[in-house]
């Protein structure tokens, strides 16, 4: 009896620490899993921080290749747009631009200044070829002005030259200070020399007021701007009669010293 009670004693020892040591192997196998899950729980972690690392540096990395690539000049422009201040050829287009600028701004001034702007016709500075006197057609404003075209080579001018000093002669005393003529020499290629020689032999039978002056660009186009076209051309016989600040007239065809009487006396009505 004795006997059976011990074998079972050791019986039930034996599988005791079988059990024990059943349970510590299984104790120490979910130990090392709990220990390879967080390692590589951790391993993941860290994994991820080092992808995102290297993608920030990826970025960096392109963005500076953006802004130092010649080639990429549109994100150059829009990161640094003084740029074009180191390239040459932007440098030329600046200078091409300021110099638009200071050209516009010079023809602003040039147009708002009156002593460049164009002058009207009867602003015109004319040049007297006998006394050399520089005389405008409204220095003599509210007087009657007979305005002639006229050139030393046109025989038509130099017949209503003759005609026009018969009518001064004849009638000139009717009007007195309040008539003047002005004879105006159209032919740029007359010299003033010519024109005064023959200006001074013509008036020499005559006391009205009367100017031979020469033309010149500025006063033929002012003219051309008024009056007809034929007017700058000699041969075809047209006289202008001023009147008064506003009012003109124009006298056609070649006219007798009584005919410009009419024209005259009739005024610009």
């Amino acid at each position: 009896m004795n006997i059976k009670i011990s074998y079972v004693s050791r019986l039930l020892f034996v599988c005791v620490l079988i059990i024990l040591s059943l349970a510590l192997v299984l104790s120490v196998g979910c130990s090392k899993k709990t220990d390879v899950s967080n390692e590589a729980e951790t391993a993941g972690q860290n994994d991820a921080v080092d992808s995102n690392s290297d993608a920030a540096t990826d970025n960096s990395a392109e963005t500076v290749n953006q802004n130092s690539d010649p080639e990429n000049t549109g994100s150059v422009e829009a990161v640094q747009p003084t740029n074009d201040q180191n390239n040459p050829e932007g440098t030329d287009n600046d200078e091409n631009k300021t110099s638009i600028s200071s050209n516009k701004l010079a023809e602003t001034t040039i147009t708002s200044d009156p002593s460049t702007a164009p002058k009207s016709w009867i602003m015109q500075d004319l040049t007297d070829a006998v006394n050399g006197e520089t005389i405008t057609i409204n220095n003599y404003r509210q007087k009657n002005v007979i305005i002639q075209s006229f050139a030393l080579n046109c025989e038509v001018c130099k017949e209503q030259a003759e005609a026009l000093k018969v009518f001064a002669n004849t009638y000139g005393s009717n009007y007195g200070e309040n008539l003047v003529i002005v004879t105006i020499d159209m032919n740029l290629d007359d010299t003033s020399g010519d024109l005064k020689t023959y200006a001074e032999q013509f008036l020499q039978n005559t006391q009205q007021k009367w100017h031979f002056v020469s033309g010149s660009v500025p006063a033929s186009t002012a003219f051309l701007k008024k009056f007809d076209t034929k007017f700058l051309e000699p041969d075809k016989k047209q006289m202008v009669l001023w009147c008064d600040t506003l009012r003109t007239k124009t006298i056609k065809g070649l006219k007798t010293a009584d005919e410009i009487q009419k024209e005259v006396s009739s005024g610009c009505n």
